[in-house]
């Protein structure tokens, strides 16, 4: 759920080709807010700051209770995975 909202508000820029992946870790509260993010490993700078920019517009994230009661304030971690086809020409 988390992954398709951020991927929904993704914009993937021309001119960065192949697979790129980013692994974020980020908090939310209970209200499924973020409150934290940070990129701990990617294949491409670029990529990483739009990664952290569409997580950061997907806030906030549809809340579960019980889940969010459990989880909020945690640290976890997302991998995105983006596969651009390579032009030829």
């Amino acid at each position: 759920m988390l992954r398709d909202k951020v991927q929904s508000v993704w914009k993937y820029p021309p001119g960065i080709a192949g697979t790129n992946t980013v692994k974020i870790r980020f908090v939310l509260d209970t209200d499924g807010k973020l409150v934290s993010a940070e990129v701990v490993d990617s294949s491409d700078a670029r990529v990483s700051s739009l990664a952290l920019d569409a997580i950061n517009r997907a806030s906030p994230f549809p809340s579960n209770p019980e889940i969010l009661q459990k989880l909020a304030g945690k640290p976890l971690l997302v991998t995105f995975t983006v596969n651009q086809p390579r032009k030829t020409y």
